[in-house]
Parts: C-alpha cells; sequence; structure tokens
C-alpha cells in the first residue's frame, strides 16, 4: 500500500497537470535557492526548496528522503540546451526507475523515509533537492535550473524561480 502510494505521488508529480478552467490558484507556491551558485565540475549540487502555504486552510505537503524525486526539473545549459542526465536521471525520464551501476549492479529509485508535514495558512516547509543525483554536472558550464511540482489539491502544475548555478574550477 505505501509503496503504491509513493509511486502515485510520484507520478502525479512528474505530470503535466493542466491548468484550473475555475480559475483556481495552486495551495503553494515554490521558491529555490542553490546551496552553492558555483560548484566544481562533478560536485554535488543541491537546491534548497521552499514551499509556502498561500491557501486559507492547512495543507499536507508529501516528503520522500530518497526515491523518486516529488519534482520535475528543467536543466538547461548556455545555449538553451538540456543538460546531460545521469544514469538515475535517465532512468527517471524513461519510466524505469532502475539502471545498471558501473559497478553492474542494479539500481533503482524506490521510496523510503516518506512523511506527510502539515502547513498551515502563510507558513512553509523547507526541502532539499540534489539535482546532482538526476543531472550530470561534471562539465564546465552555467546552468539554469526550475523546478516544477503538482498540488494534488488544485491539480496545477506549480513552478518555481529559475536560479543559475556554474560549474567551473575553483581557484
Amino acid at each position: 500500500m505505501l509503496l503504491a502510494l509513493i509511486w502515485t505521488c510520484a507520478a502525479l508529480a512528474n505530470a503535466q497537470v493542466p491548468v484550473s478552467e475555475q480559475g483556481q490558484r495552486p495551495a503553494f507556491t515554490m521558491s529555490i535557492t542553490p546551496e552553492q551558485s558555483k560548484v566544481s565540475p562533478g560536485a554535488e549540487v543541491t537546491i534548497a526548496v521552499d514551499l509556502i502555504n498561500v491557501s486559507s486552510r492547512e495543507i499536507q505537503i508529501l516528503r520522500v528522503g530518497s526515491g523518486p524525486p516529488q519534482y520535475t526539473f528543467r536543466v538547461l545549459d548556455r545555449d538553451g540546451k538540456p543538460a546531460p542526465l545521469t544514469p538515475a536521471g535517465e532512468a527517471l525520464a524513461s519510466g524505469k526507475n532502475c539502471w545498471k551501476a558501473r559497478n553492474g549492479e542494479m539500481r533503482c529509485l524506490a521510496g523510503s523515509n516518506i512523511s506527510l508535514n502539515r502547513v498551515a495558512p502563510g507558513e512553509k516547509l523547507h526541502d532539499v533537492f540534489v539535482l546532482s543525483y538526476y543531472v550530470d554536472l561534471s562539465q564546465p558550464n552555467q546552468y539554469t535550473v526550475r523546478l516544477e511540482r503538482a498540488d494534488p489539491y488544485t491539480k496545477l502544475l506549480v513552478e518555481s524561480n529559475t536560479i543559475a548555478i556554474t560549474v567551473a574550477k575553483l581557484e
């Protein structure tokens, strides 16, 4: 049952949700900031995510500690081309959620550390997304990043702000 809930929520988070015809607003907004705006090639790139309840009632937001992310992402290089994906990112994009690691082991994006967090009106829930797990940032470049997540209350797709991350040899 729990695994079915995880996969259902991940599928919802990865879907392109149509905009409400009733003029509904999402129950939350999403703001992202890079933990570091300049990193070395191949370094871990972590993004801080703040989900703010902008509705007039308490909402519940699902967080998964590991497994398929609750966020979809758009990462473009300075030329506007999509950044290459890691094996985990390719598995996620293909919908298979499993891949063969370099050592030959099978790896899968299986959910764990699941929590359903209550967020009062006006409050925020802080989350972290490890972008470099899904996107290959081993080559120097300037990247723009935007996250998206489905609002389960309104079925609207919530987009974050766009941030810049520079991958370069640090001195």
